[in-house]
């Protein structure tokens, strides 16, 4: 489907549908982290638009971090550290169903960095009675383990030839 056609079927602007191409194409390795994007012209004949639709969608990915252009260089396609993965867009266009596994992991990982703190500052900062709240559901949980393990058949009998009657020396 060509980009012109795309604009009709959906209420988005034609730079910002060029941008998302572009987009998917640096995030899916097409345009690698410091090549060249191709220049104003070709990429106004490769999707058949103005070289006002380019020059927005170029700030429009300039804007998420991922390019940098320079006058008389070219427009150089950034790594991704320096891309802002906060941004809608760009989440909506990284994450993919062949990458979903990937998105996650990411996602995943960013949360083991975060929610450890934030739970240490909650624990910091709570009130008298928040912190009786979260000791009485720390100890719920404790027993909800123990009855887990408890009735886990593979783990119940490890646990009965663990407490066996040792024979004394």
């Amino acid at each position: 489907m060509q980009l012109k056609e795309q604009k009709n079927t959906e209420k988005k602007n034609l730079s910002y549908l060029l941008a998302e191409q572009i987009g998917q194409q640096i995030l899916s390795g097409e345009y690698t982290a410091g090549s060249l994007l191709p220049g104003e012209m070709e990429l106004t004949k490769l999707f058949d638009v103005s070289r006002t639709a380019v020059r927005e969608a170029i700030k429009i990915l300039i804007a998420k971090g991922m390019l940098l252009s320079r006058p008389r260089v070219g427009t150089h396609i950034m790594p991704a550290s320096h891309w802002n993965f906060l941004d809608q867009d760009l989440l909506r266009w990284w994450i993919t169903p062949s990458n979903i596994n990937e998105v996650m992991t990411h996602f995943q990982q960013l949360r083991l960095i975060i929610e450890p703190q934030a739970c240490f500052y909650a624990a910091i900062n709570a009130s008298h009675i928040q912190k009786q709240i979260m000791s009485s559901l720390i100890k719920e949980m404790y027993l909800l383990a123990l009855l887990l393990i408890c009735c886990n058949p593979y783990t119940n009998t490890t646990l009965k030839k663990s407490f066996q009657a040792k024979p004394s020396a």
